[in-house]
């Protein structure tokens, strides 16, 4: 295995994990703009 195959493997690897976290983070944004819109409603609910 040549040097430039390893980086590519490397690369590769590195595009994966920042694609991984990209969307573990926009599942996170849309349980917490999901749970703001419940949050909204619970409260239009109590000043009701």
């Amino acid at each position: 295995m040549d040097s430039s195959a390893r980086i590519d493997l490397f690369e590769s690897g590195k595009v994966d994990m920042q694609v991984n976290i990209g969307d573990k983070i926009n599942k996170v944004l849309y349980k917490l703009s999901s749970f703001k819109a419940d949050f909204r409603i619970i409260i239009i609910l109590l000043i009701s």
